[in-house]
């Protein structure tokens, strides 16, 4: 069985089709516990009234605590062998439950995870697996640094073997919002085995509806996430060089991990934040906190090592941490090594033209870098690009790039890959030297 657990506060508009969603599930064996955190409109009335047309949904009532306690009154009353979460304005298509159920089975999965798609005013948003996950069964210490936005960190998008979150006494955090990145950063180091469901999402987000905690952000609920995932674990991040007693970080370790998770999801905090007060307060306390644990970065990765600088070297005023300057800057630490690879080479194309094949041309133009011509996709949005950002280049198709050109410049490592597996071997995955938009 799989235990649904929603919270609900003031969403009555959504909460018919969420529960019909759930009742025309392919997949019939299921428990939907819905949690009324207190709401002032009619969720409640809405709630009992499928509870009582249907034993599998149960229904409490508790004061306004917010999502992270409602979230777990409903872990604790939850019976399914896996667990999943439900925002109570989203939708589920109606094999949504059973292809999770049968591929978690399928692989004896401690998380199976899918894709999501994102619902912003009316315009749905279909994102695909991350290219670093692999295609089968594996275990979060096989993934790299980037695992936690891999993997993504939320926590709705995730089916979750009851026994992990039970035995690791994994909770959601007391926070106003990003409440569920740390369940979901702890469920993901706490299982053996995970899969990732392929092709497009069954179930749909919706972002931006009024009243949503996201509207309301604080950044500083990420470094309270970080913080407590630093505490758990870094003392077990260690191991003891037979030379010497001193005590050696593992590469690409848990650490590693939860630093990608706090300078890289900081510059998504920066750009959400609608507040300029809020926003300067946490930057502040991040470098404040960056400055106190120095030790925490002694091995981290050279984009880690330049992000870290840039936080402690910059004003917030200076937004270097908007995407085309932080583009720019990773793209510049990386120039020597880019110049040599490009250099005397005829005819380099670039693949793929958006964030960061268009920081790439303007890297190439301020280094005196010589272009042949853009391929993607969709010329026509190449050349819109293009006139945007007045940069003077011809485009080409992706068939005459292969036929006339020496060297690929691929802008993202899907791209690499799509090229890699069709034979063409002189190509330059972009992604490895500027991985941070």
């Amino acid at each position: 069985m799989i235990s649904i657990i929603m919270p609900v506060y003031n969403t009555a508009d959504y909460l018919n089709n969420s529960i019909k969603n759930v009742i025309n599930q392919s997949l019939t064996d299921w428990e939907l516990i819905c949690i009324d955190d207190g709401s002032c409109d009619n969720s409640f009335q809405i709630l009992s009234k499928y509870a009582a047309d249907d034993k599998r949904i149960r229904v409490i009532h508790q004061e306004h605590l917010g999502a992270g306690p409602a979230r777990n009154a409903g872990i604790d009353l939850a019976c399914g062998e896996y667990i999943i979460f439900l925002d109570s304005d989203d939708e589920y298509k109606t094999d949504f439950l059973s292809n999770l159920y049968n591929a978690a089975t399928s692989f004896d999965a401690d998380i199976c995870i899918c894709n999501i798609a994102n619902e912003a005013d009316g315009v749905i948003c279909y994102l695909d697996k991350s290219s670093n996950i692999p295609e089968g069964p594996f275990s979060f210490s096989e993934l790299g640094d980037s695992g936690f936005f891999d993997c993504r960190n939320m926590v709705w998008n995730k089916l979750i073997k009851r026994k992990i979150v039970t035995d690791n006494n994994i909770r959601f955090q007391n926070l106003t919002s990003s409440n569920d990145v740390y369940f979901s950063c702890k469920a993901l180091l706490s299982s053996e085995r995970i899969y990732h469901l392929p092709g497009k999402s069954d179930m749909v987000h919706r972002n931006n509806r009024v009243g949503q905690i996201s509207e309301n952000r604080n950044p500083n609920n990420l470094l309270s996430c970080a913080k407590q995932l630093v505490d758990e674990h870094f003392n077990q991040q260690f191991e003891k060089d037979n030379n010497s007693s001193l005590q050696i970080l593992k590469p690409c370790d848990i650490i590693r991990k939860i630093i990608e998770l706090l300078l890289r999801g900081s510059l998504e905090e920066l750009r959400r934040a609608s507040d300029d007060k809020v926003r300067a307060a946490y930057y502040d306390n991040l470098r404040a906190y960056i400055l106190e644990n120095e030790e925490l970065f002694d091995n981290c990765s050279s984009v880690q090592s330049i992000i870290k600088q840039l936080f402690l070297t910059n004003t917030l005023e200076e937004t270097w941490w908007k995407e085309d300057k932080l583009l720019a800057a990773q793209l510049e630490s990386s120039a020597d090594e880019l110049k040599s690879l490009i250099h005397g080479v005829k005819k380099p194309v670039v693949w793929g033209i958006g964030k960061r094949g268009l920081a790439f041309l303007h890297f190439c133009l301020r280094n005196n870098i010589s272009i042949y011509a853009v391929t993607d996709r969709s010329i026509s949005k190449a050349m819109d690009y293009l006139n945007s950002s007045i940069i003077s280049i011809k485009t080409i198709d992706n068939k005459s790039a292969l036929n006339d050109s020496e060297l690929i410049i691929a802008t993202n490592s899907i791209i690499y890959k799509y090229l890699s597996d069709n034979g063409f071997t002189n190509v330059i995955n972009l992604e490895h030297y500027c991985p941070i938009l």
